[in-house]
């Protein structure tokens, strides 16, 4: 059986006694709801995957990076001649879109049928995977009716109209899923697309008119912008495939793009409002945006990454820098890259993972957020490791669960002051406090508390950068603090006027500095609670060393 104690709300005499960071939460006012955006590429078909997934908050499954297994349009149809070793070759000039006999569902089907039944949503992408040389060769070249510089795509434009017929609509033996959204290739400007922005142009325009001519329902978007185009250094897919998009009236119901190598996680906030900025002045004020492939890298470095405290920060400033950012859906390269599968054994999650478990708990049982001050971040740099720490407060639609996270990625911060205010229990109850964390030595470590009636102040020690916090409050309606084991230090409120409650176990002194550490009050009592008043002193902040039995404390309080 778990033991309950009283949340000791106190500070200790340490090297950190001066860097208390101080966070402010105000649970009346109300300031959005908690977006639910969160997807991967690839790996929802595994069935052992599935709960770990879900433990991290993937809801979307985008086809992409299948390869030989499926999901190409390429190996669903007979759109190019094949060598012998199953490499494509040419354009195949006799495929009819029209004759079903031309088509080869069985392989994506498979993939698509067991991402529905593991209970994701397909985020379908037509076209091509990556050039990997270790897998069939795949052809990157435009989809055109003849191959060269042809700008001619109606067959392939029927293509893609047909695949979402077959998925959608029960054409060719088909199923209907209702997928949402279709995202017409990937990466133009990169590796994935040898034609010219001409080509691709006419390309998508071809498509989505024949995609929305008979499925006016879906959303039809594009492009997987490669991180290039994503930043502004080649604008062709950025500025001009929108402008484009504008001119020719066509439909662009969600603009979608990649955010590799983001040092400072708070950077894709300003990536996003100049993909908004652009999008709004074309007149697409409707048209989300989508970040479909997002990580820190893609190379040796990223193991390093996902089994560290740095790395379960990092993941968690990134989503909640996506949810107060012009972002519409994050999908993470590739879904599984946070938990770990062993060998003749189960998946386990990574210390990443936890980060993101945090961050769903709060999602899924709180998804009001509240006002939060104590942000500490740089809006302006992509690269810049040297400061993010961010914190977000939710609560139920009843009042009754209220959760507050904290992600301390890179600062000084170690001792946090959680102060709440309009606290919807404060005069009735005592609230209790359950607390995980992730440092170097926790994997979403979890302990219970309670923090006595009336007090709204929650003091937080050794959580030193890189680390995550998450704090889950409710109603103690089951126990008072005379039937729980006593709390040893508590003091509030706290900011005050200047009168202060002191609650504890055996007090003996209390004495009242100022910062530079002079004494200006000093009492001796022998009592459980001691009302202080200091309201004669300057608005400022003070310490309160309290003197007990056994052990010595040391609480900041600011007068104002």
């Amino acid at each position: 059986m778990k033991k309950i104690i009283v949340f000791i709300s106190i500070l200790l005499i340490s090297s950190g006694l001066f860097s208390q960071k101080i966070i402010l939460i105000d649970y009346d006012t109300e300031t959005g709801v908690i977006k639910d955006m969160f997807g991967g590429n690839k790996g929802g078909e595994d069935e052992k995957a599935k709960p770990f997934l879900d433990e991290i908050g993937i809801k979307d499954i985008r086809i992409h990076d299948y390869h030989k297994d499926g999901g190409d349009y390429y190996f669903y149809s007979d759109f190019w001649n094949k060598n012998t070793d199953g490499s494509f070759i040419d354009i195949n000039t006799s495929f009819d879109p029209a004759n079903l006999s031309h088509y080869h569902w069985q392989k994506t089907d498979n993939i698509v049928e067991k991402i529905i039944n593991n209970n994701f949503s397909v985020y379908f992408r037509i076209g091509t995977s990556f050039p990997n040389s270790q897998y069939i060769l795949q052809p990157q070249y435009p989809p055109s009716n003849s191959g060269g510089a042809s700008t001619d795509f109606s067959k392939f434009a029927q293509l893609a109209t047909n695949t979402v017929k077959h998925y959608n609509n029960g054409w060719n033996n088909g199923f209907h899923y209702n997928i949402e959204y279709w995202e017409i290739w990937n990466e133009p400007g990169g590796l994935f697309w040898k034609g010219n922005p001409v080509q691709f142009r006419k390309m998508y325009k071809a498509v989505s008119t024949a995609i929305k001519r008979d499925n006016p329902d879906v959303k039809v978007g594009a492009l997987g912008a490669v991180f290039t185009t994503t930043l502004g250094i080649n604008t062709v897919y950025r500025e001009g495939f929108i402008e484009y998009c504008h001119n020719e009236n066509l439909s662009l119901d969600f603009y979608s793009w990649h955010a590799y190598n983001v040092s400072n996680p708070y950077g894709i906030k300003q990536l996003s409002t100049t993909i908004r900025n652009i999008l709004d002045s074309n007149g697409f004020a409707n048209t989300e945006s989508h970040i479909t492939e997002i990580n820190s890298e893609l190379g040796d470095g990223l193991q390093a990454l996902i089994n560290s405290p740095q790395g379960a920060a990092y993941y968690l400033s990134l989503m909640l820098t996506a949810q107060e950012s012009d972002i519409d859906k994050m999908l993470i390269y590739p879904a599984n890259c946070l938990i770990t599968e062993h060998r003749n054994g189960p998946f386990t999650l990574t210390k990443s993972a936890y980060g993101m478990k945090a961050f769903t708990l709060l999602k899924n049982n709180t998804p009001i957020i509240v006002q939060s001050l104590g942000n500490e971040v740089i809006s302006d740099d992509l690269d810049d490791e040297t400061l993010n720490f961010m914190t977000l407060a939710a609560k139920d639609a009843n009042n009754e669960k209220l959760y507050i996270i904290v992600s301390n990625f890179v600062s000084t911060n170690s001792e946090y002051q959680i102060n709440i205010t309009n606290l919807p229990w404060s005069g009735t109850h005592a609230t209790r406090v359950v607390k995980n964390i992730i440092t170097e030595t926790d994997n979403f470590t979890e302990t219970t508390s309670i923090l006595p009636q009336g007090i709204t102040t929650v003091n937080i020690n050794n959580m030193t950068s890189p680390s995550v916090l998450l704090l889950r409050l409710e109603a103690d309606k089951t126990s008072s603090i005379e039937q729980s084991e006593y709390f040893e230090i508590s003091v509030y409120p706290n900011p005050s006027s200047g009168k202060f409650t002191i609650m504890g176990d055996n007090i003996k002194e209390i004495a009242v500095m100022t910062i530079e550490g002079k004494i200006i009050k000093q009492i001796n009592v022998s009592q459980l609670k001691y009302d202080l008043d200091i309201s004669e002193q300057t608005h400022a902040s003070y310490f309160i060393k309290i003197v007990t039995k056994n052990k010595t404390f040391i609480e900041k309080v600011i007068v104002r």
